[in-house]
């Protein structure tokens, strides 16, 4: 076999002759060496090699930045997944809810609801057909009034919880001032990458969910004797 820019032949007899090493002048093609830069798959020599040139580079059957193809049946090297790299298959987060619907008494609990649930998705990962399956593991809230919580991923409304309005729950907050306040919600997830015949990696990292918000208005709540109730005067004072 000739390799490409070795300038070999072959003899008579049906042997082949080594590429002649120099500046072209030697060898039974006549034609100069190329340079290395020309074909990067001229490169060192193994130990199985002997190199056929003056320069000491062997012909390679790939060049040092080409991977060769997996041969059938071998195992592709997979990197480490992070979480960045799965983070464009992570499900949005949910609407935030709240109770009171988007209202909060000043000084009273008002209980946010994020529900979150488990979720896979296909795709590619490293030229790789994949899948991935998420697991909520906390929900991180941010209140809006430079107060901020992280909390398990099982919240739910009052009347879920057994409890009565008006109580904390582990989402509940309760602002200080009378205003408008955006809430907003990340749900972070553990994630696994099944790589089908090849195994599953665990994805190292949480995997942030994009951010749902909502925004609640903070009032007071104010009470006074009146005469009559509003059923008896609907347009009464309060009512």
């Amino acid at each position: 076999m000739t390799h490409p820019g070795g300038g070999g032949s072959s003899n008579s007899d049906g042997g082949t002759t080594q590429p002649i090493s120099g500046d072209g002048g030697g060898g039974d093609s006549g034609e100069p060496e190329p340079r290395p830069e020309r074909d990067p798959r001229w490169g060192p020599c193994r130990d199985d090699q002997t190199s056929p040139r003056a320069d000491g580079l062997c012909w390679q059957e790939y060049a040092p930045d080409e991977q060769p193809p997996a041969a059938e049946g071998e195992a592709p090297v997979i990197p480490p997944v992070q979480a960045s790299d799965v983070a464009r298959f992570a499900p949005a987060t949910p609407a935030v809810g709240t109770e009171p619907d988007g209202v909060a008494v000043v000084g009273m609990p008002m209980n946010v609801i994020v529900r979150s649930g488990e979720h896979s998705a296909t795709g590619s990962l490293f030229d790789l057909p994949m899948s991935v399956h998420f697991t909520p593991v906390e929900i991180r809230i941010d209140y809006g009034d430079g107060t901020t919580k992280t909390v398990p991923p099982n919240g739910g409304t009052w009347d879920e919880l057994g409890q009565p309005e008006f109580t904390p729950t582990p989402t509940s907050h309760a602002y200080a001032a009378r205003g408008h306040y955006q809430i907003t919600a990340t749900v972070m997830l553990a994630a696994v990458v099944d790589f089908g015949p090849w195994g599953t990696r665990p994805v190292t990292g949480l995997v942030a969910s994009p951010a749902a918000a909502r925004t609640v208005q903070a009032v007071t709540a104010d009470t006074g004797l009146v005469q009559q109730t509003c059923l008896e005067n609907p347009a009464g004072p309060g009512c």
